[in-house]
């Protein structure tokens, strides 16, 4: 899979125009650079503290391929590119920029990476639902008040449904307590509580909407 994505550096070096295997989406403010990426990208996600995003590329990406793409969101341009094991997936980073946090497609494993320097600080698998399949990332979240800690969403590629749970990682350890498989939020965010959750299930008719706490 081959995907053209565009980047659209914005004045004040705050937003970005992404888009993917059509037109750029339109700005709403002058650009000052704008960059077509001949790359297959998986996820995007900005630095809250420098001005920089870092985009997840596809293993058949025709550059960059399986790694993790540093873009200057004031140039658009690429500035530094890390290879990863296998295919990394989605990303989710700290508030304070501290550490970004790399999901791994091909192992089901969850990096914490420290920023800006990249250097892998724990890595951790979390217990498959399924034998015969790896479970991978979906979506990660990391908590407003402590960079170590972060809540991932799970899926099996490949199962209907997909939903393999959500964990809890901190300092290198899964907790102990999971939500169960099958039904669950897929997509979760943090709330202005940093001790609750809230969750949306896409994998099915049901579109449900949960809490964790």
């Amino acid at each position: 899979r081959r995907v053209a994505w565009a980047v659209a550096a914005l004045v004040g070096g705050t937003a970005l125009a992404v888009s993917g295997g059509g037109a750029p989406v339109a700005a709403t403010t002058p650009m000052v650079a704008h960059l077509d990426l001949d790359m297959a990208v998986v996820d995007a996600i900005a630095d809250p503290m420098r001005p920089v995003f870092y985009a997840s590329t596809a293993a058949d990406s025709p550059t960059s391929p399986a790694g993790i793409v540093v873009i200057d969101r004031r140039t658009a341009q690429v500035v530094d590119t890390h290879v990863i094991d296998g295919q990394p997936g989605s990303l989710g980073i700290a508030d304070g920029g501290s550490a970004l946090y790399v999901g791994n497609n091909t192992t089901g494993a969850l990096q914490q990476r420290s920023l800006p320097d990249f250097a892998l600080e724990w890595e951790v698998t979390p217990e498959r639902r399924n034998s015969r399949r790896v479970d991978v990332p979906e979506d990660i979240e990391v908590s407003p008040v402590d960079p170590d800690l972060v809540v991932v969403s799970y899926r099996t590629p490949g199962v209907s449904p997909a939903h393999a749970g959500v964990f809890v990682a901190t300092e290198g350890r899964v907790l102990p307590d999971r939500t169960p498989a099958h039904t669950g939020p897929n997509r979760i965010e943090f709330t202005d509580d940093p001790n609750r959750l809230v969750g949306y299930y896409s994998n099915s008719s049901s579109f449900s909407f949960w809490h964790l706490d």
